[in-house]
């Protein structure tokens, strides 16, 4: 406690008198105002500023205070106290200035603090604030955390304070935070580096249990803690769910009951694509094989639906191999193919066979013909069955035959079936008069005939008829005609002739209906002058003779070296008479629309013996005549193989070929390619040759071009073979520590783009001499969707080779150093959270690994201490040229020594080198032999 007789004093001074004394003079206090309104009350505001210490501050004083009295009682918790004295620091008078007196007593018995103070001037404030004092509490044994409250001394108290122009006020207060704790915020530490796992389109619950399986919370107040999980959007969530593979961010902090917090860790989620094609269904179920009866109605859509792996409806396509024909003469099967395809373009396919059992037409058998004579008895039933799959089939007759007239009469036969297919057959009856004498029958002179598709027909036309005694007959009746003209095919016509004594004759012909053949030919254009063959392009085909190589030009009036527009005129004729004529009209034109340009759209400088790359080339859009020609220089070094407009380029030998595209429309323009064939071994980075060549040897992968620098990547095809070959390079392949920064379709290929790491002790000591050495590599294994075992192949990669965090840029490097995974590049000052770090001194980081000075702090995670080292994943590097794997060194500064300059060297007990950090000059010599002559192989190659 301060001077009792200056409380006295201030006691007094701000006393609500007319007569008050301030110590340094005894101004006239002007007015006391005594507000109640609530928006003129005091303001308490108290507020934590770590586990256990407070500070208090007054606000809403709008007038600037020359002194001011209050009280504060503490509920719930006791100050702290040093020496016998509480632990209250002064916020007014910082610089213990004489023109500022301050006394603050504490109540042990009350646990009240009473605040008097008094300036010569003024008391500083902020806006209408002023801060007042830090008071510590005190803890107890078992740190218990624990709520309490500082409030007035009283309910209803009311504060003091006097302006600088003498002016009196007392209003009441109003507490700010009413509720205070002592407690120790939790803290955190990554206790698993794995991603959550979870497929695409599934929901994880972001329950306490899941993520304690990935983060380690703990309080020391052995309060309850639970996990805050925050999205990139920065918002709550308690669940997690995407519909697009890939690797998100998740951010948790862990929380007491009493608000404190932790420091948020960064959580990742990895969504794998769910490799499942989609599925098609018939009402729910696996589709079947389906029968029915001809004529039965049958939707093939009925029923169908098809979904992804996430569930969502998909269009479905239905293809038959043949035309379908529900209503079949015989029992025919279809095969019907259902496909699906997603949006990731993987499609399914799902086959039945559809069998449709005939309904072939009822068989009529015993009908024919009779000649019958007057008188004859006549049952046209007789002999006469119906044949059918169906039972009891009635045989309808009508007939007109009057056995007692001569005559010639029809018989009409007909059955239904019950799947509604009727057979029709005709009879002729002739009944001839009785013969008193000899009579000879009419002879019907009638021939088979041919007529072309579409003409008209008329059945008599040529068609005669006599007879001995009435020679000829002008009365020829057609008793049956089947000719359809707009039908091809072999139809029959039935004549019937009676002469004047009753006696009649029939006969029958054949009319075949001939479709006429086809001639190929299209519209031309040739440019003025050019030679023209009106045959070449020119076809002509039918449907019973095939291929008709005799066409005749019946017209060509076409003129070459004079401008216009022409008609050529062909002609064929098939072997029953069918005529076909075409014209089409040939333009000669002296400017063509030619191409303005070509070029080669993927062009590349080289490309390794052994391998195959596809070039393509575009003519401009003008041009009439699209056609490209292809060529190579020397098929010796380089062949080619035309598909289409595009070429295949397949190197054969080492040397230089040249690739031309050329227009064939008469431009003559062309665009070309020149491309070294070369070994790769001569081009590709040593440690990624290294690393493939058994693979390249085995046939188990092909480099293309490029050589393995970020500049220029080495392209790599996978060949066919079995997933266990694959392994057998995959295996080999991770010594060089591959991560896969990009995956993506391109055309027939799945492509991985992938940074493989150096650390071959050759490569590090020559780049010692050569500063083009390589620190990293980058490859593009691309594998062929038609291969066999491409699916098997794309998902071994997917398991074994892992997979670059989004936050990480592999384009990141230090001065003669590479940052490996989870490396960063911090500038001086930046302080960085997460992945590794090269910091400059006096900076502090907080997780990953750093570079730290003995100025500098470092918190979690690994350090390097001096440039110019390459450090992989959870490595560090203590020296220049030397690197550790999978090992983390610690050389952290103690607190007290840091301060004198001092290095604790027990911190250093796991590092590899001597405390002194001098390797051993024997080792340095041998590694320095080895790269020499690793340099020198260099150069032979």
């Amino acid at each position: 406690m301060k001077n009792r007789n200056l409380k006295f004093v201030l006691a007094s001074t701000i006393a609500a008198t007319s007569a008050a004394a301030i110590v340094y003079a005894t101004p006239k206090i002007i007015k006391t105002v005594a507000v109640e309104n609530n928006a003129d009350k005091f303001i308490l505001n108290v507020e934590n500023i770590d586990a256990d210490t407070v500070k208090v501050s007054l606000d809403n004083i709008e007038d600037i205070p020359k002194a001011l009295q209050f009280s504060i009682k503490l509920d719930g918790v006791v100050l702290k106290e040093e020496n016998g004295n509480p632990v209250i620091k002064d916020l007014i008078n910082k610089n213990n200035s004489d023109k500022i007196i301050t006394d603050y007593s504490y109540n042990k018995d009350t646990n009240t603090i009473d605040v008097l103070i008094t300036s010569q001037d003024s008391i500083a404030k902020n806006g209408n604030e002023v801060e007042v004092f830090e008071i510590d509490i005190e803890k107890v044994p078992n740190n218990e955390s624990r709520k309490y409250n500082i409030t007035p001394e009283k309910e209803n108290s009311k504060y003091k304070y006097v302006s600088d122009t003498n002016k009196e006020y007392e209003m009441g207060v109003e507490v700010a935070n009413n509720d205070l704790s002592i407690n120790t915020a939790p803290t955190v530490q990554k206790i698993n580096e794995n991603y959550i796992e979870v497929n695409v389109g599934d929901t994880v619950e972001l329950t306490k249990d899941l993520l304690s399986n990935y983060i380690e919370a703990q309080d020391m107040d052995n309060d309850e803690v639970t996990f805050e999980v925050k999205n990139v959007e920065d918002t709550v969530i308690d669940k997690f769910t995407s519909n697009t593979a890939g690797i998100y961010d998740l951010y948790v902090t862990a929380k007491d009951s009493f608000g404190g917090e932790s420091q948020t860790l960064n959580l990742q989620v990895k969504v794998n694509q769910i490799d499942q094609n989609p599925t098609i269904t018939k009402n729910g179920e696996e589709l079947t094989d389906v029968t029915i009866n001809a004529g039965e109605i049958f939707n093939l859509m009925d029923g169908i639906s098809a979904v992804d792996a996430l569930g969502n409806a998909l269009n479905v396509t239905v293809n038959a191999d043949k035309e379908l024909n529900l209503d079949p003469d015989v029992d025919t099967e279809y095969t019907i193919t259902y496909t699906a395809i997603d949006s990731l373009n993987r499609k399914t396919e799902k086959t039945i066979t559809l069998t449709v059992k005939a309904n072939k037409a009822p068989m009529i058998n015993g009908v024919k013909d009779y000649t019958l004579t007057v008188g004859d008895e006549f049952d046209p039933r007789n002999g006469v069955e119906v044949i059918d799959e169906d039972e009891d089939i009635e045989l309808v007759i009508e007939s007109n035959v009057n056995t007692k007239i001569a005559g010639v009469y029809k018989v009409l036969y007909s059955a239904t079936d019950s799947g509604n297919k009727t057979t029709r057959i005709q009879s002729i009856v002739v009944v001839n008069p009785k013969m008193e004498s000899i009579n000879g029958i009419p002879v019907i002179n009638a021939s088979d005939v041919v007529i072309q598709l579409g003409e008209d027909f008329n059945p008599l036309n040529g068609v005669t008829a006599t007879d001995t005694e009435d020679g000829e007959i002008n009365k020829i009746d057609v008793v049956r005609n089947e000719v359809n003209s707009n039908v091809a095919g072999k139809y029959e016509v039935t004549y019937s002739a009676t002469d004047s004594k009753g006696a009649s004759s029939t006969k029958t012909i054949t009319v075949i209906v001939n479709d006429p053949p086809r001639i190929n030919a299209e519209d031309k254009i040739i440019r003025l002058g050019e030679e023209f063959n009106p045959l070449i392009g020119v076809s002509a085909i039918d449907k019973e003779d095939g291929i008709i190589s005799n066409i005749e030009v019946m017209d060509n009036n076409v003129e070459i070296n004079e401008e216009g527009t022409y008609t050529v005129t062909y002609k064929v004729e098939d072997k029953l008479g069918g005529v076909a004529i075409k014209t089409i009209t040939v333009t000669v034109k002296e400017y063509i629309i030619l191409a303005e340009s070509i070029n080669i759209n993927n062009k590349i400088d080289n490309l390794y013996i052994g391998s195959s790359k596809v070039l393509t080339a575009t003519v401009d859009e003008k041009a009439e005549l699209k056609d490209i020609e292809w060529s190579t220089s020397d098929e010796n070094i380089a062949s080619i193989e035309v598909i289409g407009n595009d070429v295949k380029i397949t190197a054969k030998a080492k040397g230089q070929v040249t690739i031309t595209a050329k227009t064939k429309d008469g431009s003559n323009k062309s665009d070309s390619v020149t491309i070294d064939i070369l070994e790769y071994k001569e081009n590709v980075e040593d440690f990624i040759s290294s690393a493939i060549e058994e693979a390249v040897d085995n046939g188990i992968i092909i480099p293309v071009l490029g050589e393995g620098t970020k500049e220029s990547p080495l392209e790599m095809e996978v060949q066919d073979v079995t997933i266990e070959k694959f392994e057998e390079f995959l295996n080999s392949f991770k010594e060089i520590n591959p991560v896969i920064i990009d995956k993506y379709v391109e055309g027939e290929f799945t492509v991985y783009k992938i940074k493989i790491e150096n650390k071959s002790i050759i490569s590090k000591f020559i780049r010692l001499f050569k500063s083009s050495t390589t620190e990293e590599g980058y490859i593009y294994l691309k594998i062929a969707n038609n291969l066999e075992a491409s699916k098997d192949i794309v998902n071994k990669i997917d398991s074994t080779i892992k997979v670059e965090k989004p936050d990480e840029d592999p384009g990141i490097t230090n001065p003669g150093g590479s940052a490996g995974e989870g490396s960063e590049t911090t500038n001086p000052g930046e302080s960085t959270e997460g992945g590794s770090e090269t910091t400059n001194p006096g900076e502090s980081t907080e997780g990953g690994s750093g570079t730290t000075n003995p100025e500098g702090s470092t918190e979690g995670g690994s350090e390097t201490t001096n440039p110019g080292e390459s450090t992989g994943e959870g490595s560090e590097t203590t020296n220049p040229g030397e690197s550790t794997e999978n090992e983390s060194v610690t050389i952290t500064p103690d607190k007290e020594d840091s301060e004198e300059g001092n290095i604790d060297s027990s911190k250093q007990e796991n590092s590899k080198l001597p405390i002194t950090g001098q390797e051993s000059i024997l080792g340095v010599l041998g590694l320095l032999a080895i790269s020499i002559g690793g340099i020198i192989y260099k150069k032979k190659k």
